[in-house]
């Protein structure tokens, strides 16, 4: 099935300061396709977890962005390698890129069983 990446999915997950000012640290976790008949869709990366996004506002809900395509002329794609495609371009502010996060390895190799 041949689709067109429509918008890439984005989320705050920080923020940063350059000089005064602050700005945005965004995560790509999806896109949002369209088929050849017109029909949309979202594809969600496998590793993202919404109850992991920050929430300093305890507002218990999770708000996804939609961005233009990094490369607007990309144009159709398998909908499996599209779901990993680069950051948000179009955005204001800074990208952490496309790919997940390094796991963490918060595990000592003391077992005590």
């Amino acid at each position: 099935m041949s689709s067109k990446i429509r918008h890439e999915l984005c989320v705050v997950v920080g923020t940063f300061r350059v000089g005064d000012q602050e700005k945005k640290k965004w995560q790509k976790v999806g896109v949002e396709m369209e088929t050849a008949e017109g029909g949309r869709f979202i594809l969600l990366d496998r590793w993202f977890n919404p109850a992991g996004v920050p929430d300093p506002e305890n507002r218990g809900n999770v708000m996804l962005s939609l961005f233009d395509p990094k490369d607007a002329g990309q144009g159709r794609q398998d909908a499996a390698k599209a779901s990993s495609a680069g950051a948000p371009g179009g955005h204001p502010s800074s990208s952490t890129g496309g790919a997940a996060p390094a796991p963490r390895d918060d595990f000592s190799d003391d077992i005590p069983f």
